[in-house]
């Protein structure tokens, strides 16, 4: 499930809550991409921060216990936060202009009692995540190094918020600043959603839908064309989903027809249905960790590659299939280079270490772990846990 900049505002609310002045034990990478932050709690849990830049990326809380062995050997980054972050409190943790990017704050004692302030951002933008550790300014190293559009995030730059900055975040304005910005722009050409989207972070398309419906003015109304009375009920509207915004403490899920979920800070009266109410952490750790949650992502990776391989696999067949009267079978092998059935193992050895590893489930673990051990399967039916 993708998580727009609203969404994030409500993990951020809650970590604020959750992690206040807790303290940095262990730093282990599930993968390359994937950082698991042990921390220490003031309430005594011990729990992990789970920051994944696979797309779609994903901040989250889990208090489950991880089979660490499982991980990936730690690589230079992580090896970074170790030495950067190991025995720090996290002091501070701060959405970006309501974007999708989160500073969280570090202060460790170093040599002569002086307390180091080192700041993780947390770039949750699904063209370029990334996680970037500075210092003041500069950058101390990146986990995704390299130039991204205009910024070049190396050990030693000046670090830089990702583009389209500029953009602001509508909560901290009130009414009389709101009409000042819209009447500013109403001499452009400009349909309400787009003009939304240009001026302000944290806007998805059901929040514009949403105060379009709400404020009785459609969504792709010009802003030169907007009456006095479509202006203030706009600016009525918008200061109200702010202030919604604010004060909810939920999450409201939809499905689509399909049964794509979808989360909203507050209740959206457009859709014309139910919403059921989640917990925000909860809800978005249960999310990640699932089937479809992006901390399956390398999960979904190597399925990929597996039916590419099938594809592949068919298409030669169906050539040899037209080649088979007038070639033999050895030539045929030679010239299609077909995978073999080692091949096809390897790959799916390596899906199900992938697998282990985030904790995704599969029925050769279920097998494994099976005590004693289902005749179902073997007399030509399943229950609905092999099902599963």
């Amino acid at each position: 499930m993708q998580i727009d900049s609203a969404v994030l505002y409500m993990i951020v609310k809650k970590l604020k809550e959750k992690l206040d002045s807790c303290q940095v034990r262990q730093v282990h990478q599930i993968d390359n991409r994937i950082m698991d932050l042990e921390l220490f709690c003031q309430d005594g849990d011990i729990v992990s921060l789970i920051i994944n830049t696979y797309n779609p990326p994903l901040l989250y809380l889990t208090g489950r216990a991880k089979n660490r062995k499982q991980y990936s050997p730690s690589q230079t980054f992580c090896m970074t936060l170790r030495k950067y972050l190991e025995g720090s409190r996290l002091s501070r943790i701060e959405q970006a202009d309501m974007d999708r990017v989160v500073s969280l704050s570090f202060d460790r004692i170093e040599a002569g009692s002086e307390i180091v302030t080192r700041t993780l951002w947390v770039e949750l933008l699904p063209a370029s995540p990334n996680i970037v550790l500075t210092e003041g300014n500069t950058i101390i190293d990146a986990c995704l190094r390299g130039k991204k559009l205009d910024r070049l995030l190396v050990p030693g730059e000046t670090y830089s918020l990702p583009g389209r900055s500029a953009r602001m975040d509508f909560m901290k304005f009130n009414k009389a600043e709101i009409k000042n910005i819209l009447d500013f722009s109403k001499n452009e050409d400009i349909p309400l959603d787009s003009w939304l989207f240009s001026k302000f972070n944290g806007f998805s398309r059901y929040l514009a839908d949403e105060l379009a419906h709400e404020s009785r003015v459609p969504a792709d109304l010009s802003l030169s064309s907007m009456t006095e009375e479509e202006e203030n009920r706009v600016v009525t509207a918008l200061c109200a989903l702010s202030s919604a915004i604010a004060k909810s403490d939920v999450l409201y899920i939809y499905k689509n027809e399909k049964g794509k979920k979808s989360a909203s800070p507050i209740p959206l009266h457009m859709m014309k249905q139910e919403p059921e109410k989640a917990d925000v952490l909860p809800f978005i750790e249960k999310e990640a960790e699932s089937g479809a949650g992006s901390i399956s992502q390398a999960v979904q990776d190597y399925k990929k590659q597996l039916h590419t391989l099938i594809k592949r696999e068919e298409r030669k067949k169906r050539k040899i299939h037209v080649k088979s009267c007038i070639v033999k079978r050895r030539s045929i092998m030679s010239e299609f280079k077909l995978t073999t059935v080692e091949e096809f193992e390897e790959a799916t050895a390596r899906l199900l270490e992938t697998g282990a590893k985030v904790g995704a489930d599969a029925w050769q673990f279920r097998v494994k772990n099976q005590t004693p051990h289902c005749k179902f399967g073997e007399q030509g039916v399943c229950c609905r846990i092999c099902d599963m």
